[in-house]
């Protein structure tokens, strides 16, 4: 049928031989920009250069409408013949306007294909609810052609996404917002406009404390979330890039007691924190070692979402003169099926019943949320403060244990105690 449809077009039996290596392994319809770029570099068709090859590629896949006249012209006169011109143009170039595959995209987008079937099919939606596939294929390009569109038609100025939950990875340097915006429209407001609207979706889903990321480089991508009232919180380095973190709250969780405001505990607090989080003598029963300086809270504090229904971290601050004094933790424990109570409370604020005060206010919150529900805590038998405040609770003796400290130093015989 190839054949004949080249005989019907008036194409000579020479010239059906030259169009052979581009047509025949596609069966006379060939779908690939590597095909059409060795077609317009053959000697005895249009002879173009690898730059001019490349160039045409791009005109033909991106669909510059007004560069295409004048492709469409040079083309054809560079032919040895109109016929075989107009043939290649018609069947070569038009068929791949607006989109067409590269070889070596061809293949990856079809295991792409496969796993995502796989993943809306055979896996619980939250899998998919957290997919984010992105792809770089020099999309800039036609960003840049503003030309493709008429003058009163509708375009594309950008996109945007929000990830509803966030992975170890994304919540480290990913956040819950990516966008972009095309270059030709970048410098207008759009991009503040459209994270604005986006939030906008975040409170509606629930997420009270955004985290929007950008190169330390990117400019105006900070503008854009600094416009937000995004608060700077750290930076990370990401495959040689400074990745800088920010948080827009949209909602504050507070949680209140009669001496006592408590709400989600944020990196940006370390300096307030440090007052605790680097004093051995809070930390003589707790697993971790005290940190050495103020920005050593910040490693540990960021890998904590904020938005988290399974793990409250909580600051402690003090109604009368707004003084941190410490953090409570509640966080299920699946093993137990409960929720696990820790704290630590600045040194000089011990024996002034913050502890009891702040757990109870905590545990009543958990249970504003979730109905009845279990507690349980772990306290080491020599800690006769906590486990008084454990006791105070309404907390009874569920077994005899141990612990160690990360770092190995010291085990300690520890009682749990649970309230149900």
């Amino acid at each position: 049928l190839w054949y004949k449809e080249m005989d019907d077009f008036g194409l000579t039996k020479e010239e059906q031989k030259i169009l052979e290596p581009y047509y025949l392994q596609d069966y006379g319809v060939p779908a690939s920009q590597e095909a059409l770029m060795r077609l317009c570099m053959d000697e005895n068709i249009s002879h173009f250069t690898l730059g001019e090859a490349n160039a045409c590629r791009k005109i033909v896949a991106k669909k510059q409408v007004k560069k295409i006249p004048e492709l469409k012209k040079k083309f054809i006169e560079a032919c040895p013949s109109a016929k075989l011109g107009q043939y290649a143009w018609r069947t070569m170039m038009e068929p791949q306007m607006s989109y067409s595959f590269s070889i070596n995209h061809a293949t990856p987008y079809s295991f792409v294909g496969i796993q995502t079937v796989i993943l809306a099919s055979k896996y619980p939606s939250v899998y998919w609810n957290c997919a984010c596939l992105i792809v770089n294929s020099a999309s800039a390009e036609l960003f840049d052609d503003d030309d493709i569109y008429e003058e009163n038609e509708d375009k594309i100025l950008g996109a945007i996404n929000i990830r509803h939950h966030l992975s170890e990875r994304i919540l480290l340097e990913g956040g819950h917002i990516g966008y972009g915006i095309r270059p030709s429209c970048r410098k207008k407001g759009y991009a503040t406009k459209m994270l604005s609207l986006a939030l906008e979706e975040c409170k509606k889903l629930g997420i009270n404390k955004v985290l929007i990321t950008c190169d330390s480089s990117n400019i105006g991508s900070r503008k854009t979330i600094l416009n937000n009232n995004g608060i700077y919180e750290s930076s990370v380095i990401e495959k040689d890039n400074i990745v800088e973190r920010y948080f827009i709250n949209l909602k504050e969780e507070w949680v209140y007691s009669k001496r006592l405001k408590l709400r989600r505990a944020m990196a940006y607090d370390y300096k307030d924190m440090f007052s605790f989080l680097g004093d051995e003598r809070v930390y003589k029963y707790l697993l971790n070692k005290p940190v050495q300086h103020p920005k050593d809270a910040v490693k540990f504090l960021r890998l904590n979402d904020p938005n988290s229904t399974s793990k409250y971290i909580m600051l402690v601050i003090s109604k009368e003169d707004d003084r941190v004094i410490g953090v409570v933790s509640l966080a299920k424990n699946l093993e137990y099926d409960a929720y696990e109570l820790s704290y630590s409370i600045n040194y000089n604020d011990w024996n002034k019943g913050y502890t009891t005060e702040v757990s109870k206010a905590m545990m009543e919150y958990i249970e504003s949320k979730n109905g009845h529900v279990r507690f349980i805590s772990e306290a080491a038998k020599e800690n006769k403060g906590s486990i008084k405040v454990l006791e105070k609770l309404g907390f009874v003796h569920y077994k005899d244990s141990t612990y160690t400290k990360r770092d190995g130093s010291v085990t300690f015989d520890s009682e749990i105690f649970i309230k149900e």
